[in-house]
C-alpha cells in the first residue's frame, strides 16, 4: 500500500544485457504524511514523472512497463516522445485479449447464447461434480456443496435456479418481441398514409351496383354508369368475393362485433387456413369465397404484424381496434400492410366492406375514408347507411352471386 499510495520510487539503472522486466523499485525513506498527500494531488509527479493516479493498483502493469523503459532510457527528454509510444504500444499488446482469436469465435462470444447455455448450467456444476470440497474423515474423497445441503436447502436451491431461468427466458421473449413490434410499427406508419388516400378516393372510380334487391351485381366504371343502367349502388369500389347478397348481409348483421369473431377464428386455427375459413362461415356467415379473403386478411397479418398482436396482448391491448396515423395497435397494422396491395390484398379480394357500404363498425374511421355515394338506403343522424329495412327478409342464400 504505501508504495501504491505515498511512497515515490527511483530506478536504479541497469546493464544493457539485463532482462527488461527486471526493474528495482527502491522506497524512499523520506515517507511522511504531508508527502503523501501532497503525492495524491492531480498535478504532483515523482521521480520517473508519473502522478498519483498513475501508481493506483489500476495501473501497475503500466506502471512496470513505464519504469522499465526509463531505466533504459535514462529518461531523457530527447526520448519522452519514444517512451510514451513504447508504453502505450505494450499495454496495447499486453491488453489484446482478441489476439490469435478467429472472427467467427469473436462473433460467437457476442451472441447471447453463450451467457443463457451458461445460465442452464449454473446449478449443475454445483450438483454434480464441482465445488468438490474435502472430507475430513478421508483426504481422498471428496463432496459437493450441493450433497452437502440439507433437503431443505436442495429444494430452495433447486426452485432458486428454475426462478431464474424463467425469469432471464422470458426477459429474452420480451426483449425480443419489443425490438419486432417496434419494426413492424415503424413499417406500417410509413404505409398508412398510401392506404388512407387510397380510401379517400373511395367515391370515385368503380361501384358495385344492383338492378333490384336480390336481383343482378356487377361492377361498373362509375357511378354515372350504374345510374345510365338503372342499377343501384351497394357500395363503392369493384365487386368481389363478399359482394353476394348473403355476404352483404353479414357485413350489416356483425357491424358491432366482426373484427372480434374474425380474430378469434384466426387465433383458434392459426396454423389451418381452412379451418379457419370454415370457423368465419360458420360463426360469422360468410360465403366461401368471402370467407378465404378473410383468411387472407389474417394471414397476412400473421406475417406482418405479428409482434405488435403478442405485445398488444400481453398489454391486454389486442382487442383495441383503434386505428390512424399516430396509433400503434393490430388493426392500425392490419390496415396498413393488408388491404390495399402492400403486400395484403384484402380490398380487392372481398370487394365489398362496412367502409364500403358505409356502415358504422366497432372501428371508428374518419367520415372522408367512408363511401357517402351508396343510395336507395336511409342515412342515420350521423350520416351512415341504416341497412335494417333494406335486409328485412333476406334474400335467399341460393339466389346470391358465388
Amino acid at each position: 500500500d504505501d508504495q501504491l499510495f505515498g511512497e515515490t520510487a527511483h530506478v536504479q539503472p541497469q546493464d544493457a544485457g539485463a532482462n527488461d522486466e527486471e526493474v528495482e523499485v527502491v522506497p524512499n525513506e523520506t515517507n511522511t504524511s504531508a508527502n503523501r498527500r501532497q503525492y495524491m494531488h492531480k498535478d504532483s509527479t515523482n521521480a520517473t514523472g508519473h502522478g498519483y493516479y498513475y501508481h493506483t493498483a489500476y495501473f501497475n502493469r503500466v506502471q512496470k512497463v513505464s519504469l522499465g523503459i526509463v531505466a533504459l532510457s535514462g529518461n531523457n527528454n530527447d526520448t519522452n516522445e519514444l517512451n510514451s509510444r513504447k508504453v502505450y504500444e505494450s499495454i496495447a499488446k499486453a491488453e489484446d485479449l482478441d489476439a490469435g482469436v478467429k472472427w467467427y469465435n469473436r462473433v460467437w462470444r457476442f451472441l447471447p447464447f453463450i451467457s443463457y447455455w451458461d445460465l442452464l448450467l449454473v446449478g449443475c456444476r454445483d450438483m454434480i461434480c464441482c465445488n468438490r470440497k474435502k472430507d475430513e474423515n478421508d483426504g481422498r474423497k471428496t463432496t459437493s456443496g450441493f450433497e452437502a445441503m440439507s433437503t431443505c436447502n436442495k429444494s430452495w436451491f433447486v426452485v432458486a435456479k428454475i426462478i431464474k431461468l424463467v425469469v432471464n427466458a422470458a426477459a429474452i421473449f420480451l426483449a425480443v418481441f419489443a425490438c419486432g413490434a417496434s419494426v413492424q410499427a415503424t413499417v406500417s406508419k410509413a404505409k398508412a398514409p398510401f392506404v388512407y388516400e387510397k380510401y379517400k378516393t373511395l367515391n370515385s372510380g368503380n361501384v358495385c351496383a344492383y338492378d333490384e334487391k336480390c336481383g343482378d351485381i356487377q361492377t361498373f366504371e362509375s357511378r354515372e354508369a350504374a345510374d345510365a343502367a338503372n342499377y343501384t349502388i351497394a357500395h363503392c369500389g369493384r365487386c368481389s368475393g363478399c359482394s353476394s347478397w348473403q355476404d352483404l348481409s353479414v357485413q350489416w348483421n356483425t357491424r358491432k362485433n366482426a373484427a372480434k369473431l374474425s380474430q378469434s377464428c384466426g387465433l383458434q386455427n392459426i396454423f389451418n387456413r381452412d379451418d379457419m375459413a370454415e370457423c368465419m362461415r360458420n360463426r360469422m356467415g360468410w360465403t366461401n369465397e368471402c370467407s378465404y379473403a378473410w383468411v387472407h386478411s389474417v394471414e397476412c397479418a400473421k406475417q406482418n404484424c405479428m409482434f405488435i398482436a403478442v405485445t398488444a396482448m400481453i398489454t391486454n391491448k389486442l382487442g383495441n381496434f383503434d386505428v390512424g396515423p399516430s396509433l400503434v395497435t393490430p388493426a392500425m397494422c392490419n390496415e396498413a400492410q393488408c388491404e390495399q396491395g402492400n403486400p395484403g390484398e384484402f380490398a380487392k379480394l372481398s370487394g365489398a366492406s362496412r367502409r364500403k357500404m358505409n356502415i358504422q363498425s366497432d372501428i371508428a374511421r374518419p367520415k372522408d375514408q367512408q363511401c357517402s355515394i351508396v343510395n336507395a338506403v336511409p342515412k342515420s343522424d350521423q350520416g351512415f347507411n341504416d341497412w335494417t329495412g333494406f335486409f328485412d327478409p333476406l334474400c335467399p342464400r341460393d339466389v346470391s352471386p358465388p
